[in-house]
């Protein structure tokens, strides 16, 4: 059994770290910045799936989006960034691939939509690095430097239900856990006679939570229009209680390490509030739109207000087309189009100014075969800004993910 735990951890930590490069600076605040989405085809429509519902994907924000899974299906990816930061002292280029998690589905009764889903997902990366060089009378040249490096998943599971009215209802069980390290570094010259040091902040985090949803049934009906083939509204509410950190403040030289305090604290994290619409014109053209509030202003760490944060809200809007006709259609004919936009007033408060992010992104589903799909996304945007001392970051992502749907039961006649 401590074997199986132990495996469980590594493959979390899997999920809260770069693989390699660096992200945001201001992933340093906090737990970190948060994760832009689950697969390639959520990016490529600007995170906006909150009243989604498909049956050949599990990328979906609201957990009732499941409820009308046909297959067994499988869906994971790879996001790759290139970011540009920007300050008053010039700019440099920083590259990250990140894990974006996986989801497992199972259809258990298609009439009632009742679906049980899987997940392991990266929710926020702490990875940041700063370094700068100092000279004194005293100490000579030295180098500060600070860095971060680690994040918070979660692993769960859910399950869905359609009412007879056409409601979906969805709530997942939420398991949150991941380490982070802060390091504050001196470097001395190589001649100096003074020792290079380290202060390092350890976070180990670990905290139990929910998500329900709901998304509507189809109002299209009222509206009377040819045009209009499908209208949804949904909904998702994330609560998490508590997070549990267990603290060590080690400090470390060439001569040795010693770890001078060890604490365990709560970490009071806001809920998130979702809404979305879905429309659909001529049964091919999905249009998506969300809006997002979470207030971190009330966020808390061991009962200590933080002086970093403010509410955060986010707007996005997407589109997708796709031929819905027979699936005797050409490849060509088969491929899902799509294009995103998002702005983002971020839960960051730095020198009393709210950082905001905008982005704009498009996509490309390409059939594998009449059940498997390979979804492609490019994002690009920029957030923050160099004034009043801050850092701008100009980035560019592509995202692939993979989205495999099996039969595995069906009835017999």
């Amino acid at each position: 059994m401590k074997n199986a735990n132990k495996f469980i951890t590594v493959l979390l930590l899997i999920t809260s770290v770069t693989l390699f490069g660096q992200s945001s600076i201001y992933s340093r605040y906090g737990l970190g910045i948060a994760s832009n989405g689950v697969s390639a085809r959520t990016e490529a429509l600007g995170g906006s799936t909150t009243a989604l519902s498909e049956t050949d994907h599990l990328g979906t924000s609201n957990p009732a989006g499941w409820s009308t899974l046909k297959l067994v299906r499988f869906e994971g990816g790879l996001s790759l960034t290139q970011m540009q930061q920007t300050d008053d002292n010039g700019s440099r280029n920083v590259f990250t691939t990140r894990f974006q998690g996986v989801r497992f589905g199972i259809p258990v009764q298609h009439d009632y939509g009742i679906v049980i889903a899987f997940f392991l997902e990266p929710l926020t990366f702490v990875d940041y690095s700063v370094q700068k060089n100092y000279t004194d009378a005293d100490f000579g040249n030295y180098d500060l430097k600070y860095s971060g490096e680690g994040g918070l998943s979660k692993f769960g599971f859910g399950l869905t239900y359609r009412l007879p009215a056409g409601v979906s209802l969805g709530a997942t069980f939420d398991y949150y856990t991941g380490s982070t390290n802060y390091k504050s570094e001196v470097i001395f010259n190589e001649f100096s006679g003074y020792k290079n040091s380290t202060l390092t902040k350890k976070f180990d985090q670990h905290g139990i939570g929910f998500t329900v949803g709901a998304i509507s049934n189809n109002f299209a009906g009222i509206l009377k229009s040819d045009a209009i083939t499908d209208l949804r509204f949904g909904a998702t509410y994330r609560y998490i209680p508590k997070v549990a950190i267990d603290t060590f403040l080690v400090v470390k030289s060439s001569v040795e390490e010693v770890t001078t305090a060890h604490d365990v604290v709560d970490s009071k994290i806001p809920y998130d509030l979702s809404f979305g619409m879905k429309l659909v014109l001529h049964k091919s053209t999905t249009i998506l739109s969300d809006f997002e509030f979470s207030p971190w202003s009330k966020f808390k760490m061991a009962d200590i207000l933080g002086t970093h944060f403010t509410d955060r809200t986010r707007f996005t809007l997407g589109l997708e087309y796709k031929d819905m006709r027979k699936k005797t259609k050409t490849f060509w004919e088969r491929l899902s189009y799509r294009a995103g936009f998002s702005y983002k007033k971020m839960k960051y408060l730095v020198n009393n100014n709210q950082i905001n992010e905008y982005a704009a992104s498009v996509g490309l589903g390409v059939p594998i075969n009449f059940d498997d799909i390979l979804d492609l996304s490019l994002r690009f945007g920029q957030r923050g800004t160099t004034d009043f001392g801050l850092v701008s970051e100009k980035f560019v992502s592509f995202g692939i993910s993979l989205s495999f749907g099996e039969k595995w039961f069906f009835r017999r006649r």
